[in-house]
């Protein structure tokens, strides 16, 4: 079974604010239009799958081709806290034509991790609100529940919106060994939110995910991106969404 060497995942989720309540929560709704992932293993050679170009994909995949075209709600609160989230796991299975492959493509098929969940993408596009103050504490859930310190880091423009920078990192954690998050699977990163938009225009966290002591000390390396490619009112959704049943 080949190592692997590095691994990449995206989404393109299309998502629309259907209704804001007094308190500023918002009810939105989002649908995948498409998913990409690729690996390289250290033996060789690379593994791509992209449902904007491949009509088949090897068996280990099909768990990504499965997520094209789901529809899911959300709640967000005004502080971008992710209250509700219909979808708490993407389908494993879908309706494509498995490609025939050898066993080096299976096995590094095997090796990808799971689609990142639902709630996750949406913790790094809302979640990352700036809080009140130049400092403040989060918790947010991305491969796992964790305290993060965040602090104000001035504004950038971004997409034409006026955005908020935050800095992010690890909070310092317990002493007991027990509790303590070892150093080499810390967070950190930087964030974009518009106030405007409601959402984070840019993420990039990095971090570490620890799978099982080794010598190394660090399973692997992971990176979280978020880029808004295109923002703004949508007509159609708006007169889908009155349409819609109450």
């Amino acid at each position: 079974m080949p190592d692997l060497s590095s691994q990449s995942e995206a989404i393109d989720l299309k998502g629309t604010c259907t209704s804001v309540a007094a308190d500023g929560t918002a009810a939105w709704t989002f649908s995948v239009e498409a998913v990409s992932v690729e690996t390289t293993v250290d033996s060789g050679g690379k593994l791509k799958f992209d449902t904007k170009k491949d009509k088949e994909c090897v068996t280990g995949l099909v768990r990504y081709a499965a997520i094209k075209g789901v529809t899911f709600t959300a709640s967000v609160g005004a502080d971008g806290a992710i209250l509700s989230c219909s979808l708490e796991a993407w389908p494993k299975t879908c309706d494509i034509k498995i490609e025939k492959s050898t066993t080096v493509k299976n096995s590094a098929a095997n090796l990808f991790h799971d689609p990142t969940l639902p709630r996750e993408w949406l913790e790094l596009i809302f979640h990352t609100a700036p809080g009140k103050g130049k400092e403040w504490k989060r918790t947010l859930y991305i491969g796992n529940q964790e305290e993060l310190d965040m602090r104000a880091d001035g504004s950038e423009t971004v997409s034409g919106d006026n955005c908020a920078r935050v800095k992010l990192e690890t909070a310092d954690q317990p002493k007991d060994a027990a509790n303590k998050i070892p150093r080499e699977a810390f967070k950190s990163g930087k964030v974009s939110y518009s106030q405007v938009a409601h959402c984070a225009l840019k993420v990039d966290i990095k971090g570490g995910v620890v799978a099982e002591k080794s010598v190394l000390g660090v399973a692997s390396q992971a990176r979280w991106e978020v880029s808004c490619l295109k923002k703004g009112f949508d007509p159609a959704a708006a007169k889908a969404a009155e349409k819609a049943p109450k």
